[in-house]
């Protein structure tokens, strides 16, 4: 039996060629086999999320109709002494939310790719272990600037409206 740098011998003196690719097939045809046989959990999966997403978006308009009308909701809001502040407040957290979630989205996409880029510059030198530590500092760095840019500017706007819209009600509700 010869034996050469890398390669076996696959017996009647002939040299196997290749036999790397074949030891490296065996984990990707495993993996293909396990995903096939769970084809169908999957399409279980999908099936409930939409199930669950659908039923809860179809019943949204009569729970928050249920929780406008709530009789005990209309009489904090009309003991509150400042419902210009309440109004600041629950919108501004609101527009905190919706705003400094598409921050953090938008930053950690610029921040990953800045950061990726960035990490190419010393991949020689690191053997490549610069791009994905320079991809993950640039995420976080990209989330936490992003949310902090989006939160505050959503409070600031959403808060500004809250309280323009409560000073002037009752010019909204008899005007419109």
């Amino acid at each position: 039996m010869i034996e050469t740098m890398g390669r076996a011998s696959a017996g009647h003196g002939q040299v196997k060629m290749f036999s790397f690719f074949e030891e490296l097939a065996e984990p990707v045809k495993k993996l293909g086999h396990t995903a096939w046989d769970s084809r169908g959990k999957l399409v279980r999966d999908i099936k409930t999320y939409v199930l669950f997403v659908g039923g809860t978006a179809y019943s949204m308009p009569g729970r928050a109709a249920r929780v406008v009308n709530n009789p005990k909701l209309h009489a904090l809001l009309e003991e509150e002494e400042d419902p210009e502040a309440l109004a600041a407040v629950i919108l501004g957290l609101g527009g905190a939310l919706c705003v400094g979630s598409a921050g953090a989205i938008v930053g950690v996409a610029t921040g990953g790719t800045l950061g990726t880029v960035v990490g190419t510059v010393p991949a020689l030198f690191t053997f490549g272990l610069s791009i994905p530590t320079g991809a993950v500092i640039g995420a976080v760095g990209g989330i936490s600037l992003g949310a902090a840019a989006g939160g505050t500017g959503g409070f600031m706007g959403a808060a500004i409206s809250g309280s323009a819209m409560a000073y002037y009600r009752r010019e909204l509700r008899y005007g419109a």
